[in-house]
């Protein structure tokens, strides 16, 4: 039976743009791919803690407004990761590339990630913002 991991993706978005990272080439799940920010929910710790703790980890801001979007499921191997999506719509401070290899703001738009759940996680966000 497959372990299942909670973890939370998180979009930060700026008017018509998103943040999308490539995730570093030492990265166990993944390596290289263009995908939504994200990490792990700890013990204990609710989805929405997760989310802006890991806003926090990753750029160095604090989530200031954020809306759940979805939750789904992606497998790798032996791990099934069931994704809680949020939508950062505010923060505080600036922006910093702290964990991945390269930080990108894009057009809203599921062609511009390589993860077929953080696809799906876009396409509800454009169907939101309509």
């Amino acid at each position: 039976m497959k372990s299942i991991i909670p973890c939370v993706g998180f979009i930060l978005v700026d008017e018509d743009q998103m943040l999308v990272e490539k995730r570093g080439q030492h990265k166990r799940v993944d390596p290289g791919k263009i995908c939504v920010p994200s990490g792990g929910v700890e013990p204990g710790e609710s989805s929405e803690d997760a989310c802006f703790r890991e806003v926090w980890e990753e750029f160095g801001v604090k989530a200031q407004e954020i809306q759940e979007l979805s939750v789904l499921t992606y497998s790798h191997q032996e791990v099934d990761f069931l994704i809680t999506y949020y939508v950062v719509c505010s923060w505080q401070g600036r922006l910093e590339k702290l964990e991945a290899d390269e930080l990108m703001w894009v057009p809203i738009n599921p062609s511009y990630v390589e993860i077929l759940p953080d696809k799906q996680a876009v396409e509800i966000l454009l169907d939101m913002l309509k």
